[in-house]
């Protein structure tokens, strides 16, 4: 199973009544809400990318089980890299 890193910025919410001085501030707010996450590639498509934080393989007992999933939108990723390639050169 492929292993990758990615970067992503994510939507960010504000719940509430805001002045329009009160929108223009958080308009502004320079942070942005890059996520660093790295994850067992389940599915890829044009649209997006679905990640598992966590895999059991199957055997006697159960199927293949997948914990954690995260559904990503292709264009909110900054940045990507293999890490499986990484793993077997390392080895």
């Amino acid at each position: 199973m492929k292993l990758i890193y990615i970067e992503w910025e994510d939507a960010v919410t504000n719940a509430g009544w805001f002045s329009e001085e009160e929108i223009g501030e958080w308009r502004k707010d320079a942070h942005s809400w890059v996520i660093h996450e790295t994850g067992f590639l389940i599915e890829e498509n044009k649209r997006f990318i679905l990640l598992a934080g966590g895999f059991k393989p199957a055997d006697d007992w159960v199927d293949i089980k997948y914990v954690n999933l995260h559904k990503i939108p292709k264009t909110w990723i900054r940045k990507r890299i293999d890490l499986t390639s990484k793993i077997k050169d390392s080895k």
